[in-house]
């Protein structure tokens, strides 16, 4: 997880308690089998200092990978997330600027079993004190 400037990309998501959950990935195609990344990224929205409570990455987010034909949801993979994210951290943190965000990569395709090529609608999730943030919208397309 890295902290840094916020993306070019507007905050996606929905603010809830100051922040803002967005998803993107560099690719819109992949191939079954291979790497599947996408970033994460919480910025704090609001105009002041705010703290964000991290265990590891892969038990701060969720992803819910919805199949667009059949509307099916990718089941978790929960044995194979070894290596799935970039980082870990474990941490109440020094705080998160106004505008400032922190970013974790994630490999969807360690920890999800996509066992078919298709088109997928992909969401991050994370809780957040007494609410949950939601991230926007990305569509993937995974090739055979």
């Amino acid at each position: 997880m890295q902290y840094g400037e916020p993306s070019s990309h507007a905050a996606a998501g929905q603010a809830v308690r100051g922040f803002a959950l967005s998803i993107r990935s560099d690719a819109a195609t992949f191939r079954l089998g291979g790497p599947i990344s996408v970033t994460v990224e919480l910025r704090n929205v609001s105009r002041r200092l705010q703290h964000a409570m991290f265990g590891s990455l892969h038990s701060t987010y969720d992803f819910r990978i919805k199949d667009e034909r059949t509307g099916a949801i990718v089941p978790a993979n929960p044995s194979n997330r070894f290596g799935a994210f970039a980082g870990s951290v474990s941490t109440i943190g020094p705080g998160v600027s106004p505008g400032r965000s922190f970013y974790g990569d994630a490999r969807l395709d360690l920890l999800y079993s996509f066992t078919e090529p298709g088109t997928y609608y992909v969401t991050a999730t994370r809780g957040h004190g007494r609410g949950a943030l939601e991230s926007n919208q990305i569509r993937i397309t995974v090739l055979r």
